[in-house]
């Protein structure tokens, strides 16, 4: 938690959210196979915001970066203060990606 990590991802797709404060559409990215330094599969896909470093990558399906970034925890899941209902639960994210690097086969 709170460690910046290097980690390895293969391009998927783009996508979009919905920005939870403001409502706006956010950039996405989809990368899967996500493999840490041991090159071990950490987890099969990662969401990510589509920032300008990801964005200057110029990727294309299938394409390999390596990247640095942030673990983070956070509640994922539906929350409703009013009825007393949650069915939250506790997931891992990426935040600041970093250092992004076309991986070139």
């Amino acid at each position: 938690m709170g460690r910046k990590i290097r980690l390895r991802g293969t391009f998927e797709k783009l996508g979009t959210k919905k920005n939870w404060k403001f409502g706006f559409l956010e950039e996405t990215i989809l990368l899967i196979d996500i493999k840490n330094d041991a090159n071990e599969i950490i987890t099969d896909h990662l969401w990510l915001n589509y920032t300008n470093q990801l964005k200057k990558a110029d990727l294309k399906k299938g394409d390999e970066i390596e990247f640095f970034g942030i673990v983070r925890m956070y509640k994922k899941g539906y929350f409703d203060f009013r009825e007393g209902m949650d069915n939250r639960t506790i997931d891992y994210k990426i935040t600041y990606p970093s250092k992004v690097k076309k991986i070139i086969k």
